[in-house]
């Protein structure tokens, strides 16, 4: 049976998306928002207005905190700050950082963070662009300290730092003025790059660990991943370029990513998978200002996921694209791995699946590229973490040998393994989950249940081969619920969240509500809260 050539591009793109759905008011509304009967958190989409410094007089008012909200959820959109005399526009910024409001405090940052991002302009006085500079080094320096702090604790600025840094920027700002040279400041380079907009603290989960082939938390309870994957990263281009459909999904699920992860939770998921590129990361083919740019954006993503309480799985779809070239290409993510691992290495939430379904390779070649990942991951970057691997064949395929080889090398390097092997699989023609195809399952997989750490980690009901049939999902999702995941399945990842292309979407791109398809997910895998057993 054929699998399909170019799933992460789910299909034949549309250039545009059906017109969002307005509110009585005639705002958009945008699709993550949680739907009458559900629990999300709603969140606005508006654009930001435009700031002045006499905003700061006002931050206390409701309408000031909802434009402080709009700026957090988008901060690129900052624009220049109203042209003010530097003197008394830092002057100001003094008196606001002298007061113990914390709101007040946090529109500082804003104040300070737009004037670091707005661009040059040939009439701008040169002291602001210098006062600009100071403040991107003080930022770097800022979030290299964060980064090596307790992850527990409180990252509020206290009234006596914002007043150092607003006396140091004004002696910056002047230092033209009266002749004084500029300090040097190195602009620190970080993979822990400081989140615009991230004023709460991340909250931690449990430590996941394979415990024999069992999915465990830390402390021993079971744990059964029940998710979905999320389209929150550029993750692939289409002949070079940026996909307009995945740039949009992206952009709406990174700006309501809260109310998104909120709903995901009230659901009953405790799982999202997020796919990712090396390519992109290194070509910024979608224009998201580089390396930096993109981890930030990653890490305010995985960041709202966890502090919802849902863990992160993070999966490099290179593999999806280069196919077989896979064999001598594969390190080339390695650097990009090596700074996210950094990235999250306080953050136990977050675990990894490094190459998302290689293909047309042999398993020979597979175990030599797979211990060449595991040896990097483990040796090099240090992670010890869970690490879910794709086998051959698109992860449809298993050999039990080769497996088992792989699992035991993992042992060898952390002195017990700590690895979940991949299972994906897709209708392709069937049209539901039984006879010759739940026989074939059996003899691929379903047989090894219980015997292997298995997970499957991606699952849908549409195909290049083959329409939509989600019959075969709402089969597949009942055999999970009462065979597959009681007999030792580590659970499930569907196919997908967010989409606009194909049938395997979960919500509707213009109402948000639940897909026929995302409803039979719900009912088969979630488990809302109130019904999760106590650790």
């Amino acid at each position: 049976m054929t699998r399909r050539t170019a799933k992460a591009r789910g299909g034949k793109k549309r250039n545009g998306d059906a017109a969002p759905r307005t509110d009585g008011a005639g705002e958009p509304v945008p699709p993550t928002q949680q739907m009458p009967g559900e629990h999300g958190v709603p969140s606005s989409g508006d654009d930001v207005p435009r700031m002045s410094i006499s905003s700061v007089d006002d931050v206390g008012s409701g309408k000031q905190r909802a434009r402080l909200e709009r700026v957090e959820r988008h901060p690129r959109r900052i624009g220049v700050i109203d042209q003010v005399e530097p003197r008394k526009e830092l002057e100001k910024l003094l008196e606001v950082a002298s007061s113990a409001r914390y709101e007040q405090r946090r529109h500082l940052d804003l104040l300070l963070r737009s004037k670091a991002h707005s661009p040059d302009s040939p009439g701008q006085d040169t002291s602001v662009r210098r006062l600009r500079y100071l403040w991107v080094g003080l930022r770097s320096a800022r979030a290299s300290h964060e980064s090596s702090s307790t992850p527990r604790a409180r990252r509020h600025w206290t009234p006596a730092v914002a007043v150092a840094v607003v006396v140091a920027l004004v002696c910056a700002a002047c230092s033209t003025r009266i002749g004084l040279p500029l300090p040097k400041t190195t602009v620190a380079t970080t993979t822990s790059t400081s989140v615009p907009g991230h004023h709460h603290q991340v909250k931690l989960l449990p430590a996941l660990q394979v415990v024999g082939n069992t999915l465990e938390l830390s402390s021993g309870r079971r744990f059964v991943m029940r998710g979905v994957i999320v389209y929150a990263m550029p993750f692939y281009e289409t002949n070079g370029e940026a996909d307009p459909a995945l740039a949009s999904v992206t952009e709406d699920a990174y700006a309501h990513r809260r109310a998104m992860f909120a709903r995901l939770k009230a659901l009953g998921f405790n799982t999202v998978k997020i796919p990712v590129s090396s390519s992109i990361y290194s070509g910024d083919t979608y224009g998201l200002d580089g390396t930096s740019a993109y981890l930030a954006r990653l890490r305010a993503i995985v960041n709202a996921a966890t502090t919802e309480g849902l863990y992160v799985v993070l999966c490099w779809s290179d593999a999806v694209g280069e196919g077989y070239s896979v064999i001598t290409e594969y390190s080339s993510a390695f650097p990009m791995m090596h700074a996210v691992a950094l990235m999250f290495a306080d953050n136990p939430g977050v675990i990894y699946e490094p190459f998302n379904e290689p293909h047309e390779i042999s398993w020979d070649q597979w175990i030599v590229i797979s211990e060449k990942m595991l040896q990097y991951w483990r040796a090099t970057i240090g992670y010890r973490g869970v690490i879910i691997a794709d086998t051959e064949g698109w992860s449809w395929a298993f050999d039990p040998t080769y497996v088992s080889a792989l699992i035991s090398y993992d042992g060898a390097l952390l002195g017990q393994p700590n690895l979940l092997i991949a299972n994906h699989r897709y209708p392709n023609g069937h049209v539901c989950f039984c006879g010759a195809e739940r026989a074939w399952w059996n003899s691929l997989i379903g047989q090894y249940i219980g015997k292997f750490p298995l997970i499957g980690s991606e699952y849908g009901i549409q195909d290049v081969v083959g329409p939509p049939e989600l019959a075969w999902g709402q089969g597949l999702l009942t055999y999970l619920k009462d065979e597959a995941i009681p007999s030792g399945f580590n659970g499930a990842l569907m196919f997908d969240w967010n989409w606009v292309v194909d049938s395997n979407t979960m919500t509707d791109p213009t109402t948000g509500k639940l897909t026929a398809w995302g409803t039979a997910v719900v009912d088969a895998l979630a488990t809302p809260p109130s019904k999760v057993p106590a650790s």
